[in-house]
């Protein structure tokens, strides 16, 4: 783990070891503003997941475990899928399976991919995206939801 801070900003990397022969690298900026409170929305993406099956899977349901805190705050998940661990990656989410649109239920409530044919279905590597927000994703709140696990259900 190494990190800088310019007093604005710390930005670095971690490298997280994935099993004895490969790590892997992920980076990442946080800014920090004096006397706003937390920013609107934070957002992981995850590393590329491999499923493990050569023809593909069928993507069924999200699920992040965690907690709202105080009861205030959003967590949004979106899924991109492809059948190269290069990607393309697109994410997508929510009812109209378009990029603005996300996934949202409580924790630890699945909620049914809806956007699986032509988007998610036979592809064999996916990533999440998983937005924390503090209050509605558009102003900054005092306190967002902890989110300690995101789960994604698929079947052969």
């Amino acid at each position: 783990f190494s990190a800088t801070y310019d007093g604005t900003t710390w930005s670095g990397k971690q490298i997280l070891e994935t099993n004895l022969s490969s790590t892997s690298t992920i980076a990442f900026s946080f800014d920090f503003g004096v006397g706003i409170g937390l920013f609107p929305t934070g957002t992981l993406t995850s590393v590329v997941l491999d499923t493990g099956y050569s023809d593909g899977v069928a993507y069924n349901a999200m699920m992040w475990r965690g907690s709202y805190m105080s009861g205030t705050g959003r967590v949004r998940l979106q899924l991109a899928t492809s059948g190269s661990g290069s990607g393309p990656w697109n994410f997508i989410g929510g009812a109209t399976c378009a990029s603005g649109d996300w996934y949202e239920a409580g924790p630890s409530t699945p909620t049914e991919i809806t956007c699986n044919e032509p988007y998610h279905n036979g592809d064999r590597y996916f990533k999440y995206r998983v937005q924390i927000c503090s209050d509605d994703c558009v102003g900054g709140g005092a306190i967002s939801p902890q989110v300690d696990d995101v789960i994604v259900n698929y079947s052969p």
